[in-house]
């Protein structure tokens, strides 16, 4: 088992000033995308047990009110059973995967005191 110090990881992570997550659907950033979906509360639930690993994620902007429908050309590449995912987490640009696997379940959130999104 590896061992570490306090004062070496505060180095390697930068104070852990500035926590990052970036999540990648088969290779491609979902903040890289010019689309402009951001994601909030990603939980990553990792486990020693047999039980798999899982992640959930929200992707915001992804519903227009005009229309009152949810804009799945847009998102359609991040949101597809069975694409793979990978998540990376950590400080300023030090950044580790943390999970790998693939989406298989996506629900649409449409309620009355909630902001729309989805959920990975």
């Amino acid at each position: 088992m590896a061992a570490f110090s306090y004062d070496s990881l505060k180095e390697t992570y930068k104070d852990f000033l500035y926590p990052m997550v970036e999540i990648q659907v088969e290779g491609t950033s979902i903040a890289d995308d010019r689309n402009q979906i951001p994601f909030s509360n990603v939980v990553v639930d990792l486990t020693s047990g047999f039980e798999a690993n899982q992640a959930t994620y929200d992707l915001y902007n992804c519903f227009d009110p005009f229309t009152s429908e949810f804009q799945f050309a847009k998102v359609k590449k991040y949101i597809l059973i069975g694409s793979q995912v990978s998540i990376y987490m950590g400080y300023s640009s030090q950044l580790r995967e943390v999970l790998r696997g693939v989406i298989c379940k996506v629900d649409f959130f449409l309620e009355e005191e909630d902001v729309p999104h989805i959920t990975v």
